[in-house]
């Protein structure tokens, strides 16, 4: 039934199939959001671009990242970490932006990937920029230098592992 109401939402929306129904379409895609991730993902996408309701790149991204989170969704995880790496819905955040396409590429997303690869092209050029501090928090070699502290010397059973890593 849910995913029923999310294909008719859909068609209604593109008006290919059946008479464009703006308001019927975004009214059913919200009632198909109470059980289909997929739903969250394409009212989303909506709120992104602006179709058929106000564009609202915060609202986008939380739908994202509860389809994501909540549901397990591959193509939320893509759509959440295209938003980190924009800056869209809130600040840039390229490592937000890998964590959420890695656990697409975990999930056998075909996309997770190429947008790995865009996101370390991004990091790549921001770090190349001489005004850039490499202490910032989302710098490659800022996140790199924590783990030289997570050394275990022989004399330690590795159990201050975790501890040495955390208070750094």
């Amino acid at each position: 039934h849910i995913q029923s109401l999310f294909y008719f939402a859909k068609m209604r929306m593109e008006g290919k199939v059946c008479r464009k129904d703006v308001v019927q379409a975004l009214e059913l895609m919200k009632k198909a959001c109470e059980g289909s991730s997929d739903a969250e993902v394409e009212l989303g996408k909506w709120y992104l671009k602006g179709i058929g309701v106000k564009k609202d790149e915060t609202k986008a991204l939380e739908l994202f990242i509860r389809a994501a989170t909540e549901a397990r969704n591959p193509f939320a995880y893509i759509e959440a970490a295209k938003c980190f790496m924009y800056g869209r819905g809130q600040e840039k955040d390229l490592m937000r932006a890998r964590s959420y396409a890695t656990h697409a590429i975990q999930m056998g997303h075909p996309g997770g990937k190429q947008l790995i690869k865009e996101i370390t092209a991004l990091q790549e050029e921001e770090d190349q920029d001489p005004e850039r501090d490499p202490r910032e928090k989302d710098s490659f070699e800022y996140q790199y230098s924590k783990f030289d502290r997570l050394r275990i010397d022989d004399s330690d059973d590795g159990e201050n592992a975790y501890d040495n890593y955390s208070s750094g």
